[in-house]
């Protein structure tokens, strides 16, 4: 068995090699934990799912327990470059855990002839389970990575909290070809007995004191009048679970203090989501938006901004299996520059779209559009436009081109 990161990393891309596709179940998990000695039963377990807004409705989360003084495991996917970005304790990468973590699942399913067998993803979670339960964090927020019910996640029989985000139309190859039908799949990770909170009918006192009714006021670090929505959800799910041990009498309860929810809401960080940063010596907007329901979110920011920039210069690059007309369609306007680009650091299971394509979406559009034969080479034709705003997005993995 391998002892070097590359050895794990290799180990996860073997998988991935071999069985690309996402495969929703949870036999192969369930065995594989069961052997592993159960370690997602030694964590109190806050399980987010939704279509848009998991990872920051986690990051605010994370936030606001750790500035209470509680340690925190989050699992996102995808990560950016490496597997063991997936797995953060209070927002930092353990490459040493992570190491140790996948190889006790490369030596089991090795043991039980089963590696051939599980996907990537699967695998992934099985050494998050270890990682963080190795760790005793007092906290893990678990991300969701498609749909819910039969996502390899959904392992626990309690969870502290299961928190559904926005719903929206994307994976409809996996999860069905409707909202109703997608949101069917994601209320699969509610548990009898364990509160569930749901953004689309979230409490009107979310953010708002039971006993005297004022608002809490708090700044929010995060870029978007859609994070609101999300800070709202983080803020409920975390009384659901204080209010809940309060009631149960549940040993080293949690407890949360307005001056917490502030602090936590002031640093919470999202990398890659609405983050603002420089290339050669210029502003670039980087956002993964990647569905429309994202493209709706991010065209809307730009649209409180717009008063400093004459037209916005978009570097855009997708995976095939998006709609990737639909989202330029509420992303671009008439006025805009769009160049193409093709996605180089997308899964094995993906096909990155052709700019051809993206190109032929924007002209549709009314706008104007280039295709780049390197993302380099987008960058610098967008940098030569020098009063536009520059906004790179279509996909996570563009951004970890970046």
């Amino acid at each position: 068995m391998s002892t070097t990161r590359e050895g794990e990393e290799e180990f996860l891309d073997r998988l991935e090699a071999g069985r690309p596709g996402v495969e929703l179940g949870l036999d192969k998990s369930v065995r594989l934990l069961e052997k592993l000695g159960l370690p997602q039963r030694e964590l109190r377990v806050m399980h987010v799912g939704g279509t848009n807004g998991k990872g920051s409705v986690c990051a605010m989360m994370s936030s606001v327990l750790q500035a209470a003084g509680y340690s925190v495991g989050v699992f996102s996917s995808p990560h950016l470059h490496h597997w063991s970005e997936a797995v953060t304790v209070n927002g930092m990468v353990d490459v040493e855990a992570w190491r140790r973590a996948v190889g006790k699942v490369q030596q089991q399913l090795v043991q039980d002839g089963e590696d051939g067998k599980f996907t990537a993803f699967e695998a992934a979670c099985a050494a998050m389970w270890v990682q963080l339960a190795e760790r005793q964090v007092d906290y893990a927020l678990i991300e969701v990575g498609v749909g819910g019910r039969l996502d390899a996640t959904n392992v626990c029989e309690e969870v502290e909290v299961s928190i559904i985000t926005s719903v929206g139309l994307d994976h409809q190859d996996l999860l069905g070809e409707t909202v109703a039908a997608i949101a069917e799949q994601k209320s699969g990770i509610m548990k009898k007995a364990c509160p569930s909170v749901v953004s689309s009918t979230l409490p009107e006192d979310a953010m708002s004191d039971p006993m005297t009714g004022s608002m809490l006021e708090f700044e929010l670090s995060l870029h978007g009048d859609f994070q609101l929505s999300n800070a709202g959800t983080a803020i409920a799910a975390l009384k659901a679970v204080a209010a809940t041990h309060s009631r149960r009498g549940t040993p080293k309860p949690l407890v949360l203090s307005d001056e917490h929810i502030r602090e936590g809401m002031r640093r919470a960080s999202w990398p890659g989501r609405l983050e603002w940063t420089t290339w050669r010596g210029r502003s670039i907007l980087l956002d993964g938006a990647h569905n429309s329901e994202a493209a709706a979110a991010l065209r809307s920011y730009i649209d409180s901004i717009s008063h400093r920039y004459p037209k916005v210069h978009w570097v855009v690059g997708m995976a095939e299996s998006k709609d990737v007309e639909g989202f330029v369609r509420i992303l671009v306007r008439p006025c805009d520059v769009v160049e193409a680009v093709s996605v180089q650091s997308l899964p094995r299971r993906h096909t990155a779209a052709s700019p051809d394509r993206i190109q032929k979406a924007v002209t549709a559009a009314g706008a104007c559009c280039h295709v780049s034969a390197t993302l380099t080479a987008a960058l610098e034709r967008a940098c030569e436009d020098e009063d536009s705003l520059k906004v790179l997005c279509g996909s996570l993995h563009l951004i970890a081109d970046f």
